[in-house]
């Protein structure tokens, strides 16, 4: 099976469930949705060669990526541009966005995955096994629309709520440099003016941290 054969059954079976789930652009190894606050990322890529000669994966096995960018948190490295579309649209990439999530495979593919010879591997519910012939492509594209259509819609929707996002931030038993700069813009974004002065000082007091380190 070559990577046409995989994008055509995207297109045919995947890209119309997208459609209804409101994503306005849908290519070949991504789609975005575009709403008030964020952007929708619904990430779609093959584990690719690297990846099968190590783990015995399918190279065509396809992992699935669900991600918020949300619009209104300036960038901390200006260097990773977003790239931007024809049209003038943000297309951040999944690893650009400020949350993440990991689809799973929502039936058992012990059938494959018990050949393969690391324990690791054959344990893994974030791929779908996808054969080098092809011979069981339509099947994994249909469960990818399904879990995309439930799972993955229910997800962003639920992060999609600026107070909800806050709340799982501050529910961390440690917040790292970036949560504490997301919290912060979400605190001035809702208003939270205790909240935003608390995320101020925390993160003025992490880049001095940073700082000394660099001054070492």
């Amino acid at each position: 099976m070559e990577s046409k054969d995989l994008n055509k059954e995207l297109r045919d079976t995947l890209y119309p469930v997208l459609g209804e789930c409101g994503f306005t652009k849908i290519t070949s190894r991504g789609s975005w949705k575009y709403n008030d606050n964020c952007i929708w990322i619904m990430d779609y890529e093959p584990v690719g060669k690297r990846f099968s000669e190590g783990s015995g994966w399918p190279s065509m096995s396809l992992f699935i990526n669900c991600a918020i960018y949300f619009t209104f948190i300036p960038e901390l490295n200006t260097e990773d541009v977003i790239k931007q579309s024809s049209d003038g649209q943000l297309t951040p990439r999944y690893n650009q966005s400020h949350l993440q999530e990991t689809l799973l495979c929502n039936y058992n593919q012990n059938e494959y995955t018990n050949t393969l010879e690391i324990p690791a591997d054959r344990g893994r519910n974030d791929i779908w096994w996808i054969e080098e012939d092809g011979s069981n492509l339509n099947h994994v594209i249909n469960s990818l629309a399904e879990v995309i259509s439930v799972d993955g819609m229910e997800w962003l929707r639920e992060f999609s709520s600026e107070q909800h996002v806050l709340e799982a931030l501050e529910a961390k038993r440690r917040m790292s440099y970036y949560d504490v700069h997301h919290a912060m813009h979400i605190a001035r974004r809702l208003n939270l003016k205790d909240k935003a002065k608390k995320y101020e000082r925390l993160f003025e007091k992490e880049n001095m941290k940073n700082a000394s380190l660099f001054d070492r």
